[in-house]
């Protein structure tokens, strides 16, 4: 936020807390004004709201499941988003425990892709040992 402020990049704020009249506000704005360019979030933004004006989702942290990054990129994500890609960065330092999440969220994404049918076990070939990681919640 200082960075955007020093830079004098315009930007709205998302905050668990926050009241739904601010929040959407927030959402409005940075959906429609030129000028608003950034919108920072923390896990209160993975929920509930459409940033269809965003062209880039920077995650500063991964999610522990599958299913809340997957909500977390469904965001910006939209079909009447204004952007014909979206360009996903995530921010992960080589050997933290982000690296191992995110690589573990992943995974889990891809043996529950398998599991339901959504994707070709073929290609993805999971392991046993995966398998048994995945069912144990690991």
């Amino acid at each position: 936020e200082e960075y955007l402020k020093e830079k004098k990049i315009g930007y709205v704020i998302l905050m668990g807390g926050m009241d739904a009249k601010d929040t959407q506000e927030n959402i409005i704005k940075f959906n429609n004004e030129v000028g608003c360019q950034v919108f920072l979030t923390t896990e209160a933004g993975d929920k509930g709201i459409d940033l269809q004006a965003a062209k880039y989702l920077v995650n500063m942290d991964i999610p522990p499941s599958w299913e809340k990054y997957e909500q977390r990129l469904g965001r910006v994500k939209r079909l009447y988003g204004k952007h014909k890609a979206v360009i996903i960065y995530n921010l992960i330092m080589k050997g933290s425990f982000e690296e191992r999440q995110l690589n573990r969220t992943i995974r889990k994404g891809e043996l529950s892709a398998v599991i339901r049918g959504k994707s070709d076990i073929d290609t993805l070939k999971p392991d046993e040992q995966s398998l048994r990681q995945f069912l144990k919640g690991e």
